[in-house]
């Protein structure tokens, strides 16, 4: 059975800023139909549970500096895409 996607607004906004900056977006949009389908990533993705601030969040690699990370319940089959962008972008200091 397929999982429910939803995005957050950050998201939105973050895979806007990726095609501005060029990437494939074809890439990261085939990782959401096999997360979408299987509940899971084969391991080129190197899917994996984020901890500390991020405790419970999905951390996946779209490309080396690329990443994609979401919400999953697999009790409702629903994925919460949070964010997408650099490790910069997403693990960077927070601007005050």
């Amino acid at each position: 059975m397929k999982y429910q996607l939803y995005t957050t607004h950050q998201f939105d906004k973050a895979l806007k800023l990726c095609q501005k900056r060029g990437y494939d977006i074809s890439l990261i949009h085939k990782a959401i139909e096999i997360l979408v389908e299987n509940g899971c990533l084969p391991s080129k993705y190197k899917p994996h549970i984020l901890h500390g601030n991020h405790d419970g969040e999905w951390e996946a690699h779209i490309e080396s500096d690329w990443l994609m990370t979401w919400k999953q319940n697999n009790q409702e089959l629903t994925l919460l895409l949070l964010t997408t962008g650099t490790h910069s972008d997403i693990f960077g200091k927070k601007k005050r």
